[in-house]
Formats: C-alpha cells, sequence, structure tokens
C-alpha cells in the first residue's frame, strides 16, 4: 500500500531532514519595470538545501527570475524569517534572509525562470516553480533577482528548504 499517495510532501521527508524543514514566504507590491531583491546569507555549519521555489504574480508581468551566487553585495536590513513546518520542534534556521539589499553586481547565475502573463489587466496571472532539490554553497550569499517588465503588480514567493550538517 503507497501511504504517499495524493501527498506532495511525505512524511518520511520530516523524519529525513532532521525533523526541520522551513518555508520562507513573501509578498510584495512590484512596480512596473521594477527590479527587487531577496538575500540569503549561509552560514560556515549547515549546508542549505531547496526543496522547491514557487513564484506567481497578479496583474502585470511578465517576469525574469534569476537565482545568482556570489555577488558583490550590501546587505539588506529588513529580515524576513522561514517558519518551521515542524510544529513540535522550537528549533531555527541557522540561514538568513533580507527583503531589501542593494548594491548588487556580479555574480553567477545559477537559474532562470521565465514567466509569461497570462490575461489581461488585474486579471494578468502567471507561476512559476522550480521544484529540484538544490544544495547551495557554505558561507556564501545568494540572491533572487526578480524583474517586472510589465505593469506594477502584487509577486509572492516561497522557499521550501532544510539544513543539514554533512
Amino acid at each position: 500500500m503507497n501511504v504517499f499517495l495524493g501527498r506532495e510532501t511525505p512524511y518520511l521527508a520530516h523524519h529525513m531532514f532532521d525533523g526541520d524543514m522551513y518555508i520562507l514566504s513573501s509578498i510584495r507590491s512590484v512596480g512596473a519595470g521594477a527590479t527587487v531583491y531577496i538575500q540569503g546569507k549561509f552560514g560556515a555549519t549547515k549546508l542549505f538545501h531547496t526543496i522547491e521555489r514557487r513564484h506567481t504574480f497578479e496583474g502585470g508581468g511578465p517576469y525574469t527570475i534569476d537565482l545568482i551566487e556570489a555577488p558583490t553585495i550590501t546587505d539588506g536590513t529588513t529580515a524576513a524569517f522561514a517558519a518551521n513546518m515542524n510544529r513540535q520542534s522550537a528549533n531555527t534556521h541557522e540561514a538568513q534572509f533580507f527583503s531589501d539589499p542593494t548594491a548588487i553586481s556580479g555574480g553567477t547565475i545559477i537559474d532562470t525562470i521565465y514567466m509569461p502573463a497570462a490575461g489581461l489587466g488585474s486579471q494578468t496571472i502567471g507561476a512559476g516553480v522550480v521544484g529540484i532539490e538544490r544544495m547551495l554553497k557554505k558561507s556564501t550569499d545568494y540572491v533572487i533577482r526578480i524583474v517586472n517588465a510589465g505593469a506594477a503588480s502584487t509577486f509572492y514567493t516561497s522557499v521550501l528548504f532544510y539544513e543539514s550538517g554533512n
């Protein structure tokens, strides 16, 4: 009998990842033609594993979303926090996240999502998902660069992740 049938994330995942998976969520207004960033700072002791990155928008677009490794950056000051998906655990993540880094340049683009817009006016929508596991480097900064090529809109990002010691 397949006990995982119909589940996107099997219960087994919570045991494989020491019981601690986290979700980082961000919702924001993005102006016409604007670029916004989400910064991730990863420490020296734990490996950061992304399980899924999901992006959606309403009322604008199209969008291009890049994941950039090791850019030159001025750290953000507005912290973003991820929720532990295991409500039995009081553990917190080592990674730090900021919604307002500045002076971003260089780095290596390690993946890109292009999200075309569908619909008209305020009914314009789009979505993009990266559903593969990616292990990011220790002691390295990353940014998600979100570029709106259209009208102002509301943009949502979520990152499902876990951290490991090996």
